[in-house]
Parts: C-alpha cells; sequence; structure tokens
C-alpha cells in the first residue's frame, strides 16, 4: 500500500524544479545539479539524479539510512542494502562475493541493485524546453544537447555489447519511455501515468543444470515493461529468507523520478517487498571496481582528510601552522659562537650579558629603570 510519506518534501522539489524550469537563466540553470546515485553531498542531494527523497521514504517506512562507498565489515549492521552504481559494466566478483555471503550470514536481508542506464538531467531539461521561451529556450536547449551527448557517450562506450555476472546479463536495447506494464506488480501502479524508461535491461542468469541445488536462484520477474525486466527477484536457500531485487534503471528511484505519484507508488512497492524494518545502508559507488576492505577502516584510514569540508579546511590549517613555525622557531640574525673558556654560569657573566642586551635596545631610559628596580627589590629583600 502506497504511503504519502512526506507530502511536504515533494511539493518543495516540484516547486524548486518547476520553478526552475519557468525562469531558466543561465544563473538559475547553473543551480540544478546532476551528480548521480547519492543521497548526500553538495553535487548530489538536491541532484535531479541524486537519491535522497527514496531514502526519505525508506525513513519514513520505519528504518534508519546510513551511507557508504565500498564494502567492509560494516555492512553486517543492517537488514537492507541499496546499492547504486555509477557504472554500466557488471560488478566486479569480489564485490558480488562479499555482498552473497552478507545474505547468507543474516535473515530475511534484502539487497536492490539498481542499474546505471538512465539519466533525468535529460527529462529535466526537455520538460524546460517545454516551457521556455526567449533566451531561457536557447539555454534549456543547449543543456538539453549536453545532456543527451553526454548520455549516449557512456551509453556506446560501456553497454555495447552483453556481458553478465552470477545476478543477471546485461542486455542492451534502444532507450525509450515505456508504456505497457505487466507482472505481479503491476497493478501497483499506473502506467499510462507514470514515467518510466526502458533501455538497457538486466535480465535474470540463465540456469546451469549441472549447478548444485543450493547454489541456483530462484528468479520471478516481478514487473515488465514494453516486455523488458525492470525488477527481477533473486533467491537463495543459502539466504535464509533473504533476496536480491535487481532493478534495470532508476527511472522511478531518483529526486526528479519521484516528482511522479505514480513512480513514487512503484518505489513504495520496492521498499514494501522488505516488511521487516530495520536499518537500510545505501551503497553508492562510482565507475570503477566496487572496494571490498577486510575491515572498517581497512586501508583508508586518513581517507577522511579527502572529504568536504575537510578537503578544503586542512590545507588551510596545515598553511597556518608552517607561519606560525616561521614565527616562533627561527634564530633572528646570524648566530653567534659561544665563549668556551669563560664559565657561562657565573653571576658576573649574567651582569654582562644583560648589560649587552641592554646596550643593544639603545634605550638609556629603560636600562636605568630596569637597574633602578633591581636594586630596589634587593633592598626590600634585605
Amino acid at each position: 500500500m502506497y504511503k504519502c510519506f512526506s507530502a511536504l518534501t515533494v511539493a518543495l522539489w516540484i516547486g524548486l524544479l518547476v520553478g526552475c524550469g519557468g525562469q531558466t537563466t543561465e544563473n538559475s540553470s547553473d543551480k540544478i545539479t546532476t551528480g548521480y546515485g547519492r543521497k548526500s553531498g553538495s553535487n548530489y542531494v538536491n541532484s535531479v539524479n541524486g537519491t535522497a527523497i527514496f531514502a526519505q521514504m525508506i525513513e519514513a517506512s520505519g528504518d534508519s539510512v546510513a551511507r557508504a562507498e565500498s564494502i567492509s565489515p560494516r555492512i553486517d549492521r543492517f537488514e537492507r542494502i541499496v546499492w547504486f552504481r555509477d557504472r554500466y559494466e557488471v560488478p566486479n566478483q569480489e564485490a558480488i562475493d562479499a555482498l552473497e555471503e552478507w545474505l547468507i550470514d543474516g535473515y530475511d536481508r534484502q539487497l536492490i541493485v539498481v542499474g546505471r542506464d538512465y539519466d533525468s538531467a535529460i527529462e529535466y531539461w526537455s520538460g524546460v524546453v517545454e516551457k521556455a521561451s526567449g533566451d531561457a529556450s536557447v539555454e534549456a536547449r543547449r543543456r538539453l544537447a549536453r545532456a543527451k551527448a553526454n548520455f549516449q557517450k557512456r551509453r556506446t562506450g560501456t553497454a555495447v555489447e552483453r556481458t553478465e555476472c552470477d545476478w543477471f546479463v546485461i542486455e542492451p536495447f534502444d532507450y525509450q519511455t515505456a508504456t505497457r506494464a505487466t507482472g505481479d506488480w503491476s497493478n501497483a501502479f499506473d502506467i499510462e501515468n507514470a514515467d518510466l524508461k526502458v533501455g538497457t535491461v538486466l535480465q535474470a542468469p540463465e540456469q546451469i543444470p549441472t549447478m548444485d541445488w543450493n547454489d541456483r536462484y530462484t528468479i520471478e520477474v516481478e514487473l515488465e515493461l514494453d516486455s523488458r525486466p525492470m525488477v527481477t527477484h533473486l533467491s537463495k536457500r543459502e539466504f535464509s529468507g533473504g533476496s536480491i531485487y535487481v532493478v534495470s534503471n532508476s527511472s522511478f528511484l531518483t529526486n526528479y523520478g519521484l516528482i511522479n505519484h505514480e513512480n513514487r507508488r512503484l518505489a513504495q512497492q520496492l521498499i514494501d517487498a522488505n516488511p521487516y524494518y530495520g536499518s537500510t545502508l545505501f551503497l553508492e559507488t562510482d565507475d570503477s571496481d566496487t572496494r571490498v576492505l577486510t575491515s572498517e577502516s581497512g586501508h583508508q584510514t586518513w581517507a577522511w582528510i579527502g572529504k568536504p569540508p575537510l578537503r578544503y579546511m586542512v590545507p588551510h590549517f596545515l598553511m597556518l601552522g608552517i607561519f606560525f613555525c616561521f614565527v616562533l622557531f627561527p634564530i633572528f640574525g646570524r648566530a653567534k659562537r659561544a665563549d668556551t673558556d669563560k664559565n657561562p654560569f657565573t653571576f658576573r657573566s649574567h651582569i654582562k650579558a644583560m648589560g649587552k642586551l641592554m646596550a643593544s635596545s639603545s634605550n638609556l631610559g629603560f636600562a636605568r629603570d630596569k637597574i633602578e628596580k633591581y636594586i630596589n627589590r634587593n633592598r626590600k629583600e634585605k
């Protein structure tokens, strides 16, 4: 059942995006960010391709939400992992093995793997082009052309051939808007009013007849769009009630995609597939192989220094420290050699040294004042 997690959140997003779209100028368009697949960060939290709203929907369903950029023993604290990969190729085998081990070690755990073949920036700027006029229309068309070019460059550069892993087979198809939905989840939303895209799909893996029974996946396609799998459910006996949901793309999970009411209903269906509320980890990885660490810190003990805002603050503190060292520690003037023939620990040497210091100041009044204070203090002590 669809939950209205935060009407205010969606209303604010609609106001922001539609408002910018209706008044697109060089300045206003710069406010639109397009960072993909993350729920926080300056280029992601308000990004059309971000996942902040989906994270809020999960929180509204009863889960706590955290994030990570690598796989480490920390994942054992969570009952659900949502993996947004900014990569078109299949995951590296090391990451697959680590996540399957996580499923085997727990009970009723859920892994959601989201394919990359989608870019909300194209949909956003397409909508702006329809509403804008004059100089704003020219700027919107330029932004749309740039978004399409970047999207096609990545698609044709990486997803041009059939590749596979344990969980799915990547099948490239032409990119288009879905018009027909089938499967058990097709009743959860209205496809005519939804805004879902299909292109490169993640097909279920082929079962090997000679494979051991415990290693075989039970496969169920929950949702097909235009006869192409959109959501596929994988499970194993070893998973102890756990499961993997393979989502072909994020067209109903990004911030911009979730502005659509029917898209939100489908996203809620994905959330409700795991009725055991607890904690959810957003695994947010880039276009390189996913790092698998043997400890929570791994070899990244000092990696936090490179994260904002510390990456901007630390260099300034280092520069201030260098200035401090220059001010506090250097010897001013040419260093003098000590006279080893004289004993520097006699009181007479102390008087001579003080006299030289006073003479170097060239301030007779200051020297007399110091001597007078010294004499008066000795008289009082006697």
